[in-house]
């Protein structure tokens, strides 16, 4: 150690008064100040491995006092900032400083066995609590405090655990969260807020142990001591981000169960009680009030030519724009972080606080006074964008009674302001895709076609009723589109909002739109054909066919009344477009028109026809590479709002549909196949998707075993950790099996992802299947050559000779078969008249009646079966005329064109006629068999019976 820093040190321990002891500690403040780094690390380093001197600064940090009795007036203030200085000297770097606080916070005091293991950090929360000495001094607890923040900041896990483990350490830390004085000063307190705020934003097992030492009611105290949202103190902002913060995880269940907290929060979002409104100052010049103005009259200035956009507005501070934004983002994070079993709980409660309800109303859809006022409640449009997506949160998912509620007030503003040049226009349209439900917007879309009965008034009159919202943006999109006039209405929000309301009202809503006059379906096709190119008409048209893709799903009648325009085919100019995402929206409008037109024909379209066009103008292997190359390129922006995620997630549901059914179509032969042979690039983009899917799996698997072998690990710390019982070892335990839980979960995650990715490789798989079968099918089909096509006439003519040949045996057996039945039929009337001349005669049994009976049955199915058979060879004969003239026009072409596409259709046909051809002939022969193998059993049996019978 240096000699100087020795002589300070003895100069310390061997104090017999105050301003000795205050002279040495002074001492080491002005040696530490002009120091190298690496002189400022070995002098600290040394000094903090002075036993006597560590001990006689932790006793003056507890109690102001020497290990010799001798009371250091301000001794604790004076030490401390020693310490802090040793921390926080400019001229040292980061790692001499986190070398020293390590050093620091690894000394231990072990002299006796009250002392054992006793530390700093232990020494300062003893300080803050020593009431005989400094619980008045807010110096030295104040000084204390940033001591210990000093330290968390260097190094907040050892810190940590320290505090912990000392016996009510982190409870001494919350105790001091009050607004009363004679528990704590406002300084002091606010230097506690500060670390705890950082304390819980790294720690989780701090963030609960705070949370449930009532932190939520002790912080909102605060903030209502503080005089919440008015004047914007910095205090209130301190409290809401450590509030924010303590709600994450469990905590949150808590928030909601503090009644201070459900009390004081909604207050924060009210405007009018900014400072602005409280105090009724205006910035700027000009008088708006009554008193303002009638004084300007007598002074003779005349107001008059005051517009409304010069009247001077009442604003909000910076600061308490901060405190309505923080309280916007506690209540946001409280839904987003919940899981999925309680977070229809939380909204529904929410959405049950009046105060809290229409307080965000009012930020999120702000309706101006009339005539304007300076102090309309005119929210910032951040604000007012972050109030709407907290209304989005509280709607997305929610139970429909909660929707509904929310809907009867807000439905018409929201849509008002989409509409309108607003910049909040596209946070409004996220919020009503949220928020409205079946029956809501079938409401809204019906109230358009048939308006409902005007209220009457208290005096029996009928109230005049504004036109219906919706009908008006049909009218207003209507004409803009059609004059081409965007300044009558917001063009993307207006389609947007009818997007919305497509959306969740379904079929029935879609079928009544097309009904309202004028015909917006028309006026959209219209428009997109002929729009112009530019950034502003491209931002027009991705909106448009967002809502015609939209109107067409699930719905044919909208389909039909689309193809039926015939500037419809002319939106497919649309694709010279370089905007990705506006070239996929065209294909997922033909490829909607695909799926939903239905099985039969309309305006000359059917699906066949659909895909054939699909097929000419794009091909489908660009096609569905264009739908991919979109998928793509909305997931990328999908996480930057909630609005991008959920036209995301609509446009990947409905892509995944038309790629089925383009399969589908294609592989069922349903269309004529293009000489690209779609089957190949189907092939590729499956193989293609599989490796992709495989390779993740195997990265999967990799993440599953990683965390596998970590949560071993941590058993085994685990293991060892409780053999212990110190609070090093209570916490270590304590963090090492929170971090067990977390790798369980994420390993339950990647079984889960697991399962998905195969269940998708094990799909791509059968459909890969089913196209490789398909494109072998099309590979080895004879049909190709001339060749190959005289081959197979040339083989339909010996199956038709073959034909001929079992045709004429099945007539011969057909003669011999009547000649059998006609000799059955004189052997059974002979049995019939001996039976008849010997009715009364005993010698005939039952049994041999019986006998009789059935063979005359079985004689009577042989005339039937024989019908049958007559008729069968009738049908059989014309089929084979009809074959053989085909088989005639097929070999007379075969001598033409060798790639004539008839010739080939004809041979196809032929094919399956053959197939069938041969089966019946079959048949018919198994058939007579079994039957002439019957009737000569029966003719053996019957000539048997009668010699029984003569005799």
């Amino acid at each position: 150690m240096d000699n100087d820093l020795k002589i300070y040190v003895q100069r310390l321990i061997s104090a017999t008064d105050s301003s000795d002891a205050r002279s040495a500690v002074q001492s080491f403040c002005s040696s530490f100040a002009g120091m190298t780094d690496e002189a400022h690390l070995c002098a600290g380093e040394q000094l903090c491995a002075d036993y006597d001197f560590m001990d006689n600064a932790l006793s003056l940090i507890t109690s102001c006092t020497l290990k010799n009795s001798t009371t250091v007036l301000e001794g604790s203030s004076e030490i401390c900032q020693v310490f802090i200085l040793l921390l926080t000297s400019p001229t040292t770097s980061v790692h001499t400083r986190t070398k020293l606080a390590d050093s620091i916070l690894s000394f231990r005091l072990s002299r006796d066995a009250v002392d054992q293991d006793r530390g700093i950090v232990a020494s300062l929360l003893d300080m803050m609590y020593d009431k005989e000495n400094v619980v008045q001094d807010v110096v030295a607890r104040t000084l204390c405090v940033q001591f210990l923040t000093v330290l968390f900041n260097l190094k907040s896990q050892i810190f940590e655990q320290a505090v912990i483990g000392t016996p009510a350490g982190l409870n001494r830390l919350v105790d001091l969260l009050t607004s009363d004085e004679s528990i704590c000063d406002e300084s002091v307190r606010n230097e506690v807020l500060l670390l705890l705020t950082g304390m819980v934003e790294k720690s989780e097992v701090v963030r609960k142990l705070v949370a449930f030492s009532e932190g939520f009611d002790r912080l909102f105290s605060i903030i209502e001591h503080e005089s919440g949202l008015t004047g914007g103190s910095i205090v209130v902002q301190d409290a809401l981000k450590l509030i924010n913060f303590l709600a994450r995880d469990d905590g949150v269940t808590l928030l909601y169960q503090s009644r201070v907290a459900m009390t004081v929060l909604p207050t924060l979002l009210d405007i009018t009680t900014a400072s602005a409104w409280v105090y009724r100052t205006v910035d700027g010049p000009g008088m708006t009030d009554d008193d303002d103005a009638h004084i300007a009259a007598l002074l003779g200035q005349d107001n008059s030519t005051s517009t409304p956009s010069e009247i001077p507005r009442a604003t909000l501070k910076p600061s308490e724009e901060k405190i309505i934004s923080l309280s916007l983002l506690t209540i946001k994070s409280s839904i987003v972080d919940a899981p999925s079993e309680s977070k229809p709980e939380r909204q529904q409660f929410l959405a049950s606080i009046p105060a809290l309800t229409n307080n965000l109303y009012k930020l999120a859809i702000y309706v101006p006074l009339q005539p304007p006022s300076s102090y309309d409640p005119i929210p910032p449009t951040e604000i007012q964008n972050l109030a709407l997506d907290v209304l989005s949160f509280i709607c997305d998912g929610a139970p429909e009674p909660v929707k509904d509620e929310i809907a009867a007030t807000v439905t018409t503003p929201l849509l008002n302001i989409a509409i309108s040049s607003s910049s909040s226009s596209t946070s409004t349209v996220t919020t009503l895709r949220c928020l409205l439900t079946p029956q809501t917007s079938s409401t809204f879309i019906m109230h358009a076609l048939a308006p409902p009965p005007p209220p009457m008034d208290d005096d029996g009159r009928e109230v005049e009723i504004t036109q219906p919202i919706v009908k008006q943006i049909i009218a207003d999109l209507s004409q803009a589109l059609s004059t081409q006039s965007p300044s009558l209405i917001n063009i993307v929000g207006a389609s947007k909002s009818l997007f919305a309301l497509l959306k969740s009202g379904g079929e029935a809503a879609k079928e009544i739109l097309l009904r309202i006059p004028p015909s917006l379906l028309q006026t959209l096709v219209t428009y997109l054909s002929t729009s112009p190119s530019s950034a502003e008409s491209d931002e027009i048209c991705m909106a448009l066919l967002t809502l015609l893709c939209e109107w067409c799903t699930a719905c044919p009648t909208a389909v039909h009344s689309f193809l039926s325009f015939p500037d419809s085919i002319a939106l497919l100019k649309l694709l010279k477009s370089d905007n990705i995402q506006q070239n996929g929206l065209v294909m997922l409008l033909f490829g909607t028109c695909l799926e939903h037109f239905g099985d039969d024909e309309h305006s000359g379209w059917t699906r066949q026809t659909i895909l054939e066009l699909i097929q000419s103008k794009v091909g489908i292997s660009h096609f569905t590479n264009v739908l991919e190359a979109t998928r793509k390129s909305l997931s990328i922006s999908s996480s930057s709002s909630l609005e991008s995620q959920l036209t995301q997630q609509w446009f990947s549901d409905i892509a995944d549909t038309i790629r089925r059914r383009i399969v589908k179509e294609v592989t069922s032969g349903s269309s004529n196949v293009e000489q690209e042979n779609p089957l190949n690039s189907l092939i590729q983009q499956q193989v293609k998707e599989i490796e992709e899917l495989k390779g993740q799996l195997a990265g999967t698997k990799k993440l599953k075993e990683d965390a596998e072998a970590v949560n071993a690990s941590l058993r085994t710390k685990i293991n060892v950790v409780m053999g212990g019982n110190n609070a090093a070892n209570v916490e270590e335990e304590v963090r090492l099996k929170r971090a067990e839980e977390t790798l369980t979960l994420q390993i339950q995650d990647l079984n889960s992802l697991l399962s998905t990715k195969e269940g998708e490789i094990d799909g791509l798989n059968k459909m890969y299947q089913a196209l490789e079968s398909e494109l072998q099918d099309a590979k080895s089909s004879p049909l190709s050559t001339s060749e190959d096509t005289n081959k197979e006439i040339e083989g339909l003519k010996d199956k038709l000779r073959q034909g001929d040949k079992w045709m004429k045996m099945a007539q011969e057996k057909m003669e011999e078969l009547g000649s059998r039945n006609i000799e059955l039929e004189d052997i059974v009337s002979q049995g019939e008249g001996i039976r008849n001349g010997s009715a009364n005669d005993s010698s005939l049994s039952a049994k041999e009646r019986a006998e009789f009976e059935r063979l005359k049955e079985h004689s009577r199915s042989a005339d039937t079966w024989m019908k049958t058979a007559g008729a069968q060879i009738e049908q059989l004969s014309a089929e084979n005329e009809r074959l053989q003239a085909t088989v005639a026009a097929g070999t007379n072409e075969s001598g033409g064109d060798n790639d004539n596409k008839a010739l080939l259709d004809q041979i196809a046909l032929l094919r399956k006629e053959k197939e069938e051809f041969v089966e019946l002939v079959a048949k018919m022969q198994t058939e007579e068999g079994e039957e002439i193998a019957k009737l000569k059993a029966k003719t053996k049996a019957a000539d048997e019976w009668m010699l029984a019978a003569q005799k």
